[in-house]
């Protein structure tokens, strides 16, 4: 009988587990087709981990005109960062900036707003972060929000079900921005969600490194 009810207590246990881990969001991405977006090339040797656009491998899309990107620094260092039109590289960059060392390495946030740039609806852009050894490059898309996205949107104005929604309907750096301001304020729940989210495009190592931060 013990070993019965041993059993059931560690199949239940088990259940929660798997239950817990589906319980995340899940990004499902565009289906229009799409270029290739994420690229990375290293430079001057290895690291443990990359310098890192935090973007799909497709054109990733934002309902946004001024979204915020997101970026891995595995070291501390500056980095220069760029945004052009995808299909006319010798057009002026949007941005083309470099930047001071952050304050702590690891997942950096890149706010448009406070930079002045804004993304026209439908355009491609490629953005690019890199420091004197590494590159990493994201491609982005504005669109405009369906009815029915805004509608369920006003519903959700913010946290786990706001951006579980967004990655849903494929728009991930939206979702991102989401899932990563709440790890910055709720913790433990969000960051684990956004490293769910990570490691679904591939950027398994990283995904890896933020899982034990919140351990």
């Amino acid at each position: 009988m013990k070993r019965f009810l041993s059993v059931v207590l560690l199949s239940g246990v088990a259940l929660s587990a798997v239950a817990q881990q589906s319980d995340g969001p899940e990004y499902v991405p565009p289906s229009r087709g799409a270029p290739p977006g994420r690229l990375g090339t290293a430079t001057r040797g290895l690291r443990v981990l990359p310098l890192a656009a935090l973007a799909p491998d497709h054109t990733g899309l934002t309902i946004s005109a001024q979204p915020a990107l997101y970026y891995f620094l595995p070291a501390s260092s500056g980095v220069r960062v760029a945004v052009r039109l995808a299909n006319e590289p010798n057009a002026q960059p949007l941005l083309d900036k470099d930047f001071a060392p952050p304050a702590k390495t690891g997942i950096q946030r890149l706010e448009l707003k406070a930079l002045g740039v804004t993304l026209s609806p439908g355009v491609e852009y490629r953005w690019t972060v890199s420091d004197s050894r590494t590159s990493s490059t994201g491609m982005i898309r504005r669109i405009e929000a369906s009815q029915d996205l805004a509608r369920k949107l006003n519903v959700v104005p913010s946290g786990r079900s706001r951006y579980t929604l967004l990655a849903r309907e494929g728009v991930w750096y939206d979702a991102l921005d989401e899932v990563s301001r709440a790890a910055d304020s709720a913790g433990t729940v969000a960051g684990r969600h956004r490293a769910a989210l990570l490691e679904q495009i591939g950027l398994k190592d990283i995904a890896q490194h933020e899982r034990q931060l919140y351990q």
